[in-house]
């Protein structure tokens, strides 16, 4: 009997100790200061453990839960250590970014990457295979002091390639699967039509790959929903109102071609998506006043936020010059995925869902590559100029007492003795009855 009282004690300090130090750390996650965008050393361990899944396969697992599964694993591990590369200044790391991100580009140009692709769309393959693969080429070949002949001459083909298309369509954007267009996918494509400027004098049937950026601009401001004055989730076959899943990555990518355009939408993106949940800063998926269900982009949405919007949206804030959202939400995404490191590296969430972890570190790294001087200070990769910050000063404060309060709860579960002995206090003073009439 005695034997198991005190085994009973020790499992119950154990879970208690075990929870306190969980609460502990992670609340002191929440107020450490972060990099934005995130450095080498922050995410070495992240990138280890992520190149270990996709070793073992994992594309072909996230592949069968989603369309594009295999082709986001690579495209986003390839991009994450370009922001690496470009990001640092040493040989050494800038050489091992360019060939994890030629390995990753390589995957996706393979039979099994353009598999969920028609070759039949124009341009081959459609724009979200062809924009997304080439976005990761561009950042290869600037990673390189004296590009790739063959790297350049494939950037420039799918570039023009994809100029030829937008010329022969009817709508600013192009499709990606038969039938169907998301407007997001249309933004990293012309990103790399950005680098072809950046690299090259060359002009496209006489224009500049400048002016075809700008005149697609110029076509893309016609049509944007009338509401919520932002371009819209889907174009084909139907046409869908801003949705916070594409409406960061198309804010990241813009701020890359005109920060103007990129700052104004952003300002209306966060009125009508930025929320908070127990104090904590989400992005809603749908824009207040709409309140529909999630689905395979958002995710299960929790009070209408979406996991997924508010991991890219750290991306977003910092290219935009939220520099107050984007620090809150790098260490919320410390705190709450609560990563850990083991001898394979470090994961979020005990690396469950490993493409999460993908997102989340492509996300923390982003930063803007090609910038203009008079907008961005160059050696810091980020924005010199700002947005007022929305974040109140005292978001962490609920998070905080409800740790408090679950401690403390926790506390008097787990030691029934600490009960008695309350009692016990809360009776001090008072005369005990055999006490009455004694002296």
């Amino acid at each position: 009997m005695k034997l198991a009282s005190a085994t009973s004690r020790v499992l119950r300090r154990l879970l208690f100790s075990i929870l306190a130090l969980t609460l502990l750390v992670s609340n002191l996650r929440l107020i450490a200061p972060v990099d934005v965008p995130a450095n080498h050393s922050d995410v070495e361990h992240h990138l280890r453990f992520a190149r270990g899944r996709v070793d073992d396969g994992l594309a072909s697992q996230m592949q069968s839960y989603f369309p594009e599964g295999h082709f986001f694993t690579y495209v986003l591990y390839g991009l994450s250590w370009v922001n690496i590369g470009l990001g640092q200044s040493d040989d050494v790391t800038k050489q091992e970014a360019l060939r994890e991100a030629r390995f990753a580009l390589d995957e996706l140009d393979s039979p099994e990457g353009r598999a969920p692709f028609s070759p039949n769309l124009s341009p081959s393959y459609g724009i979200f295979y062809v924009g997304w693969s080439n976005y990761l080429r561009a950042g290869i070949i600037a990673l390189q002091d004296t590009p790739d002949q063959r790297e350049l001459d494939a950037l420039i083909e799918n570039c023009d390639s994809t100029i030829q298309a937008m010329r022969q369509a009817s709508s600013p954007f192009l499709t990606s699967y038969p039938g169907q267009a998301w407007p997001v996918d249309m933004y990293p494509a012309l990103v790399s039509i950005k680098a072809c400027d950046e690299f090259t004098d060359r002009t496209y049937q006489g224009q500049t790959y400048a002016e075809v950026i700008e005149d697609w601009l110029d076509a893309a401001d016609q049509t944007v929903d009338p509401v919520h004055g932002l371009v819209g989730h889907r174009s084909e076959p139907y046409i869908e109102h801003p949705r916070a899943t594409s409406q960061t990555l198309i804010l990241r990518f813009l701020a890359e071609l005109d920060q103007d355009r990129a700052r104004a939408g952003y300002l209306r993106f966060r009125e009508q998506h930025q929320s908070a949940i127990i104090g904590l800063p989400v992005i809603r998926e749908h824009p207040f006043g709409i309140d529909e269900p999630g689905d395979v982009d958002s995710g299960p949405l929790i009070f209408g936020a979406t996991a997924s919007g508010t991991v890219v949206a750290m991306a977003t804030a910092q290219a935009n010059g939220d520099h107050a959202l984007a620090s809150a939400l790098q260490q919320q995404a410390r705190s709450g995925g609560f990563p850990i490191r083991g001898p394979g590296g470090s994961r979020y969430a005990l690396g469950v869902l490993p493409i999460g972890d993908l997102f989340v570190i492509w996300a923390r790294t982003s930063h803007l590559w090609f910038q203009d001087e008079q907008s961005a200070d160059a050696g810091t990769r980020t924005v010199n100029q700002t947005v007022d910050s929305t974040v109140l000063w005292w978001w962490r404060l609920p998070i905080q007492l409800l740790s408090i309060t679950t401690l403390a709860v926790s506390w008097l579960l787990l030691w029934p003795g600490l009960r008695r002995r309350w009692r016990s206090f809360r009776g001090f003073g008072k005369p005990h009855a055999g006490s009455i009439g004694q002296t």
